[in-house]
This record gives structure tokens, C-alpha cells and sequence, in this order.
């Protein structure tokens, strides 16, 4: 009887901190050498839709729409490839899951995403984030990831 007692407040204790949106996220790391003002165009490269549900509900999350309507909202404009005569104004994306966080007790965790961002004619590294994120399924995870790694980019000159 006591080790279900225990085990009882245990999984209340982990639901209610499921429902205070008990974690605290790691902090977003992030270097910029430069501002993207100078820059008119990002090579995005497509990647896999990703599906994820929970419950009745499914989620479809394509990471680099995702990416790309972030940069729209800062200037940048999605090419395919670098387009001709048009290196100095472009940069390339390089994105990746980079890593989870167990929380909750083990019963959830984050998912944290590594984005660089490259000069397209000399490979130099312009921006580079590291973030987590969290929320009900895998896509929320990677959605709130990528929009917090990506909000310390600076515009301005």
C-alpha cells in the first residue's frame, strides 16, 4: 500500500508540473559576426516533413518552411542555390536536431536544434544558435526549438 501511495503522488506531482509548464529551458546560445542587413537571399535546404501526434492529433512540421518564413519576416529571400553574380548577397543554412533533455522525471523531454548560418562565398560562419524547445508533440518541440534559436539574429546594421 505505501508503494502505491508513492507511486500515486509521484504522477500527481508530475501532472500538475506538466500543467504549470513546469521546465525551465535551457538558454538560447547564440554568436553573430555580423548583421544579415548586407544579405538579400539564404539557400534553405528542403528537409523531411516530420509527423508527430499525440492523442487523436497529428502534426505535420516541415523544419524548413518553418525556417524560412522566420527569415522572410527579416529580409532574407529562399533561393534554391546561390543564384549567378549574387554570392556576396547570400547566404546558406545549415539546420540540425542536436540534441533531447529529459524532464518531467523522465516522463517528457525537450528537443534542442543547432542552426548555422554561412557567407555562401567564403563559408564563414555569420550566426550560430543552439535552443531547446518543449510542448505537446515532437512538431511543437522543434517549432518552439527553431522560432527561440533563431530570435537573437540581428537585422540592423
Amino acid at each position: 500500500m505505501n508503494n502505491m501511495l508513492k507511486t500515486f503522488s509521484t504522477s500527481i506531482l508530475a501532472l500538475w508540473l506538466v500543467g504549470c509548464g513546469g521546465v525551465v529551458l535551457q538558454p538560447v546560445s547564440s554568436s553573430q559576426s555580423e548583421s544579415i542587413a548586407n544579405y538579400r537571399f539564404i539557400v534553405i535546404p528542403i528537409e523531411k516533413s516530420i509527423l508527430s501526434g499525440s492523442g487523436y492529433v497529428t502534426k505535420e512540421f516541415s523544419p524548413d518552411d518553418w525556417i524560412e518564413g522566420i527569415l522572410l519576416k527579416r529580409g532574407l529571400i529562399r533561393a534554391s542555390e546561390v543564384p549567378d553574380g549574387q554570392a556576396d548577397k547570400t547566404l546558406i543554412l545549415r539546420y540540425a536536431n542536436s540534441g533531447t533533455r529529459d524532464v518531467y522525471m523522465g516522463l517528457g523531454y525537450t528537443m534542442e536544434v543547432s542552426i548555422s548560418i554561412l557567407e555562401s562565398s567564403t563559408l564563414r560562419p555569420v550566426y550560430n544558435c543552439t535552443a531547446e524547445g518543449i510542448g505537446d508533440t515532437e512538431v511543437d518541440d522543434l517549432r518552439d526549438a527553431i522560432s527561440r534559436c533563431l530570435s537573437d539574429l540581428v537585422v540592423a546594421k
